[in-house]
């Protein structure tokens, strides 16, 4: 892990999970615990025969993003559906789900999940599904720079905690990550390569590389592709509560 000021680029760590899929997580590991309110960030990847057979959870919201492919959804909840590419599941674990995942095509199951820590006063609160599809997603297209919004006050499946979540991509293009002092948050490579400019210095990114904004203050600092680079950005509002996360479950 390297850093320019108080701004952290780490390496997501490659792991196995459920029933043989393969992760990229850049946290938690040893680079980094989490990101309040963000308390976990899986890439996956998933083949037709691998998948996550039923397992338990509680005390946190699941966001998963699909890039390729499918997933099943099935929970003790009586929730039954199919989130498919391009569009958006989100899974209120709460007071505690039962739940499985596995991939809806014959293809590579391709996406990215993320855990959001519920606070104190909503670890009760009852099990929740929704579904967002790729074509209720916003999407603007500028000077080489494609936004597609996933989570913010108007787009996408509604959480616990204030959240902005967009996919970028950058072809040839210079994009400004601009963080509020009351936000935290990060920003992960999925694809391609750029470089990440501050006032000190110039580091190269590139798949599997997140830039991670852990202190309060206000930011500004930009990304450079140098071809084609997709990235997403994630930001939220800390819930200044302690994370006891404890393999599935979030207290």
């Amino acid at each position: 892990m390297s850093a320019t000021g108080k701004i952290k680029i780490l390496t997501a760590e490659e792991k196995s999970e459920g029933s043989g899929a393969r992760v990229l997580r850049p946290f938690p590991g040893s680079q980094l615990s989490h990101v309040d309110p963000f308390v976990l960030m899986d890439e996956f990847f998933v083949d037709p025969s691998a998948g996550f057979p039923e397992h338990p959870h509680r005390g946190f919201e699941a966001v998963t993003y699909m890039l390729e492919g499918g997933f099943v959804h099935e929970d003790s909840a009586g929730n039954r559906a199919t989130v498919s590419r391009g569009g958006l599941q989100r899974i209120t674990m709460g007071k505690g789900i039962r739940h499985s995942e596995s991939p809806a095509t014959d293809g590579k199951t391709h996406g990215v999940q993320l855990w959001v820590n519920l606070p104190k006063n909503k670890k009760e609160v009852e099990p929740g599904y929704e579904i967002a599809p790729e074509e209720e997603l916003p999407v603007e297209n500028q000077d080489g720079t494609r936004i597609k919004t996933l989570i913010d006050e108007n787009s996408g499946p509604s959480l616990q905690t204030d959240v902005e979540y967009r996919e970028i991509e950058l072809n040839n293009a210079e994009f400004t990550w601009r963080v509020r002092e009351d936000l935290q948050g990060f920003i992960y490579i999925i694809d391609g390569n750029g470089v990440l400019k501050s006032e000190d210095e110039e580091l190269d990114l590139s798949n599997g590389n997140a830039i991670v904004k852990d202190f309060r203050g206000n930011l500004n600092l930009s990304i450079e592709s140098t071809d084609t680079l997709k990235l997403i950005s994630l930001l939220g509002k800390p819930h200044g509560e302690p994370i006891d996360m404890h393999g599935p479950y979030v207290d």
